[in-house]
């Protein structure tokens, strides 16, 4: 194996805490990228404290390859070891490869490309996903996959859709900052939402890696990563102008009140436990003021206050209402009911958002809908894909 010593054009990070088992081949699957292979790719090991052995083993490999840099620190984050490896980073653009994922032999090199082609600050592909440790593209394919949505702030401001494959501008740290290294797990998020923000992000339609699942692994701590989410979450939906999240506005912004009222929807019952009815609340008052349906935003003010556990709040919005159609009656008899019996929040009536402008922007891909087998997914890709949605503004 060998590589060039001319510039990069990818940085490829390896951050590695006693992860000795799957260190090697994490190794073999980088170095075998056709990037290397054209001299276009180095690859930095931040060995963070391992108690394994892995710089030992990283070391070897650059004694034999060039190209690689070996960095061992005390045991630190996983966002500051990224920190450290981006300041050492000659590529123009940075990719993540975990120790445990097993990616496409191309697919550096077509992350690469389609970064380059739309300008985009950041680019993140579809992967398999296994519990099978090691599993990669040389044996049978695993039965799931996780298909991310297209791009669009809106849909970020949600939960995450970047997924753990994911390459980056290594300037895109100019308007987004480092990784947050008090964040254990959900500092990827932070980083790459702020430079979609700001320089856009696409989606890459394509499975170009097989990722481990497992319970152990900080991917896989998921009341963690929700916890960290929604401690950062509500203040950067606040900050986030509403024109950034609605391009549409720029050209009717006569349209407000429907941006404010589906934004509002979408965050009274975002998934993954990112709902934010307090935030609803003050959309919906928003909404209602910029020319909204008085009945449809009481209403569903009244079932956010419900989520919040506001009851009393709740049954003062339903009592203020006067419901002009028996369908409008059948929505506040039946949110009353709820109440009154302790039924879930989420069996209680309200009034989505629908306007032709909505219909402009790519579609909410809820959690449930990623997960899906590998045949439902080869199917989609037979049909022909939808013009990349960028969002690209500075």
């Amino acid at each position: 194996m060998t590589c060039s010593t001319q510039r990069p054009e990818v940085t490829a990070l390896i951050s590695t805490y006693n992860a000795r088992q799957f260190f090697a081949g994490c190794m073999e699957h980088v170095l075998g990228q056709t990037l290397y292979a054209q001299g276009r790719l180095e690859v930095i090991v931040i060995d963070s404290g391992s108690q394994q052995g892995e710089a030992e083993l990283a070391r070897e490999y650059a004694a034999r390859c060039s190209g690689i840099t070996v960095i061992e620190t005390p045991r630190e984050t996983l966002y500051a070891a990224w920190n450290r490896g981006v300041e050492r980073a000659r590529g123009r653009f940075i990719v993540n490869a975990n120790t445990d994922d097993r990616h496409h032999p191309q697919a550096f090199e077509r992350m690469a490309q389609k970064l380059g082609e739309t300008g985009a600050a950041l680019c993140y592909a579809d992967t398999y996903l296994t519990r099978e440790p090691g599993a990669d593209f040389s044996g049978a394919l695993p039965e799931t996959v996780l298909a991310l949505p297209p791009y669009s702030l809106r849909q970020a401001l949600l939960d995450c859709p970047f997924g753990p494959v994911t390459m980056w501008r290594a300037d895109a740290h100019e308007v987004a900052g480092p990784f947050p290294e008090d964040l254990g797990i959900a500092g990827d998020y932070v980083f790459f939402l702020k430079a979609a923000w700001r320089r856009g992000a696409v989606h890459l339609p394509q499975a170009l890696a097989v990722c481990y699942e497992s319970p152990q692994t900080l991917s896989g701590n998921t009341p963690a990563a929700v916890g960290e989410g929604y401690a950062f979450l509500p203040a950067l939906r606040r900050r986030i102008p509403l024109d950034d999240i609605y391009p549409f506005l720029a050209q009717a912004p006569q349209a407000r009140h429907v941006a404010l009222a589906d934004w509002a929807d979408l965050l009274l019952f975002a998934g993954g436990g990112f709902s934010d009815p307090d935030h609803a609340v003050e959309l919906y008052a928003a909404a209602r003021d910029a020319g909204a349906s008085a009945f449809v935003t009481t209403l569903n003010t009244a079932v956010a206050h419900a989520k919040a556990g506001r009851m009393d709040a709740a049954l003062q919005g339903f009592a203020a209402l006067t419901p002009q159609s028996r369908d409008e009656q059948r929505l506040v008899v039946h949110n009353l009911q709820c109440i009154r019996q302790g039924a879930p929040v989420w069996r209680m009536a309200t009034v989505r958002t629908e306007h032709p402008w909505l219909e402009t922007l790519p579609p909410i891909v809820p959690l449930s809908a990623r997960r899906v087998t590998r045949d439902v997914y080869a199917a989609r890709q037979q049909v022909p894909a939808a013009a990349p949605h960028g969002g690209l503004h500075d």
